[in-house]
């Protein structure tokens, strides 16, 4: 839940707010197709100076990867270093809960995880996960 959230964070950045990121990413894909690698990111990880380290570029991978297609885009580039960003601000975080409240009601149920996310499964797994008091919704405290 929370790199979908990102994501819809990042959908509401101006493109001066990101424009730095949008340069490191370019400079990342080093192949200019519009998405990293595994190997870009060995890559550039090696080239500043660090030895290989294949198992944690690999893990920093899957951290990022919401799609689950072993490439880093460049909207899951921009949710992964907003999170140590100043970027998410309260009218962000409230925009990314709404998002997910499709029915307005102020609590993220079930049902609207099942339809954000497209399974039942993944919903589920999401409400054990964030349902911090276990009522069967996520209040905005829960999801921020």
């Amino acid at each position: 839940l929370k790199k979908a959230a990102l994501g819809v964070i990042a959908e509401q950045l101006t493109e001066n707010e990101i424009a730095h990121l949008r340069e490191a990413f370019a400079r990342l894909d080093t192949d200019g197709n519009g998405v990293l690698t595994v190997d870009e990111l060995a890559a550039a990880i090696n080239g500043a100076g660090h030895a290989e380290i294949d198992d944690e570029v690999a893990a920093l991978m899957s951290g990022i990867d919401v799609d689950g297609n072993d490439t880093i885009d460049y909207r899951e580039f921009l949710a992964a270093t907003m999170e140590r960003n100043h970027f998410i601000r309260d009218e962000r975080l409230q925009k990314a809960f709404d998002h997910f409240d499709r029915d307005g009601t102020g609590q993220i149920t079930l049902e609207n995880l099942e339809e954000a996310m497209g399974s039942h499964e993944h919903a589920l797994e999401i409400m054990q996960q964030v349902d911090a008091n276990a009522d069967g919704v996520i209040s905005f405290e829960e999801f921020a």
